[in-house]
């Protein structure tokens, strides 16, 4: 008689089934467990203050950007992340599109600072309008604390997204545009695509290409995100150069190593703006302390032994060697020297924290700009450009 289901033999095999199946359902729980996880971490992320201020959160190529669709009283941020209205769908196909870019003077901060209406876009924006004719729209893509690495790289991510017909990148000669700190230094480029330093010297230069790939897709987990990409700035620039000021004196190993990552980024924005059939200038803005003769006599003699200048440089050549390492990289420049000295010489006007812009030095800001582009016919090249070639 065959033995039972109750008296089975204990030598006889077991069916394997139904233990694969259940393996295969604990491999499927955790998997589920974990999706589950990393969307509510990335819904917590979202929900939380991810960097020093509330406007800002975590981007893993650019360290931190603008949050989309916050609102103040002084600023909505638009789905792009500007400091500008959304672009209407029905926006005139013809109308000129300039994109600004920069840290938090072109971004319009400061104690009590300007309301979004009141800051250079809007006001360059009415100015090109009154002075030139025609549509024009001007989009303000600053973020604060942001350096020239940083800036470059949100340009070419929103060319194509904004589609713009010029781009306007504030930078100056201080530490904070030259000499980036933040997790955005840390990476490379590997064609069109960033990856991390350490592991791009953790893979052999032909798989660099697929290690790209696959930490662009891993990118959309948060698990993931949260350790890649820094929220600020972790760790400060070493003392010996944190008032750097970008000159023709002799520069450390330290500091030449940081200011071409920037050169290099630079270059990288001007040959993707060629490539798009998008006008570049570089707004060349001097730091707060270099907007009258003592102020800046001062900040060279206090500061020499942390990056300053010697004693003696003259005002202006931190822009001037600025604008010669612009054009070596085919990036033309507007120097706004002369009127951030007029700023310097009535700041309780002009300034609204002695760094920060007030309303009137921000009309300021795009008035110098304006006349910067119709000196050189900008303006109507733009008009005649777009009206040939309108948007669809």
């Amino acid at each position: 008689m065959p033995p039972t289901e109750a008296h089975a033999d204990p030598r006889d095999p077991q069916p394997r089934g139904p233990v694969l199946w259940l393996l295969a359902k604990v491999v499927l729980g955790l998997l589920a467990g974990l999706f589950v996880f990393d969307r509510g971490l990335a819904w917590f992320d979202a929900s939380a203050d991810l960097s020093t201020g509330k406007t800002l959160v975590r981007d893993p190529e650019l360290a931190w950007v603008n949050r989309p669709g916050y609102t103040d009283e002084l600023s909505t941020i638009s789905s792009l992340g500007l400091r500008s209205p959304e672009i209407p769908a029905d926006a005139p196909a013809d109308e000129v599109r300039i994109l600004g870019v920069g840290a938090s003077r072109f971004f319009g901060a400061g104690v009590g600072g300007p309301h979004m209406d009141q800051v250079w876009a809007p006001y360059l924006e009415q100015q090109c309008r009154q002075a030139c004719g025609g549509n024009w729209r001007v989009l303000n893509g600053a973020v604060n604390g942001y350096s020239a690495v940083q800036a470059a790289r949100r340009a070419i991510k929103l060319i194509p997204e904004v589609r713009p017909d010029l781009i306007v990148m504030e930078i100056s000669p201080g530490s904070q545009m030259m000499l980036d700190p933040s997790s955005a230094r840390n990476l490379v480029h590997v064609g069109e695509l960033l990856l991390p330093t350490d592991i791009a010297t953790a893979f052999p230069e032909p798989l660099l290409p697929a290690a790209a790939m696959l930490h662009r897709a891993l990118n959309h987990s948060a698990i993931y995100t949260r350790y890649r990409a820094k929220v600020t700035d972790q760790g400060r620039r070493p003392e010996e150069i944190d008032r750097f000021v970008l000159s023709r004196a002799p520069r450390s190993a330290l500091i030449e190593e940081m200011l071409q990552r920037t050169f290099d980024e630079l270059r990288a924005l001007g040959v993707e703006a060629r490539a798009a059939g998008v006008e570049l200038r570089a707004i060349l803005i001097a730091e707060p302390y270099m907007d009258s003769p003592q102020r800046w006599r001062n900040y060279t003699f206090d500061h020499g032994d942390k990056g300053a200048p010697p004693v003696g440089t003259a005002r202006q050549e931190p822009l001037e060697v600025l604008a010669e390492v612009l054009e070596q990289r085919g990036i033309a420049s507007y120097s706004l020297l002369p009127t951030l000295t007029q700023i310097g010489t009535d700041r309780p006007r002009y300034t609204c924290d002695k760094r920060h812009w007030s309303p009137a030095g921000h009309e300021l800001i795009a008035s110098a700009i304006l006349q910067h582009m119709l000196a050189e016919g900008l303006p109507e090249r733009l008009k005649k450009g777009r009206a040939t070639n309108p948007r669809r």
